[in-house]
Formats: C-alpha cells, sequence, structure tokens
C-alpha cells in the first residue's frame, strides 16, 4: 500500500500536475504485479483460443491433428 506521504507530484508553472514520483521499492513492486498481470493475460488469452478452436474443430470448421503430427511439424 503507498501511503499518501510517500507520493510526490511535479507541477508545471501553472500549478497543474504533470509527473509523479514515488518509492523505489513501490516501483519494482508495481512491475512484479504488473508483469504477473500479463503473464496471467497471455495465459488467459492462450486458453480461450485454444478453447475455441476446439469449437471449431467439433464443429467441422477445422480440421484436428494428431499429437504426433503437431510435435513434429516444422
Amino acid at each position: 500500500m503507498i501511503s499518501k506521504t510517500s507520493i510526490k507530484y511535479l507541477t508545471d508553472e501553472k500549478g497543474e500536475k504533470i509527473a509523479v514520483q514515488i518509492p523505489i521499492q513501490v516501483w519494482e513492486n508495481f512491475l512484479a504485479d504488473y508483469t504477473h498481470l500479463l503473464q496471467y493475460q497471455y495465459l488467459k488469452n492462450g486458453l480461450q483460443e485454444a478453447f475455441q478452436e476446439w469449437e471449431d474443430i467439433k464443429a467441422g470448421k477445422k480440421t484436428a491433428i494428431s499429437l504426433n503430427d503437431f510435435l513434429n511439424a516444422d
């Protein structure tokens, strides 16, 4: 959790916020969480595509290949 006192705002000459400074540990935690989120999204998308492909195979819209053919494909 970020303490409001650890956040620093940079402002322009009009006093409008233009940037934020946060402690490096907060940034590193954010990057770790963001990386995990991207990995989760990648896995989720892959599974959704696989299930859709399976539905297409069952509906006769695509042809299934054997595991052996899949593993030996270039």
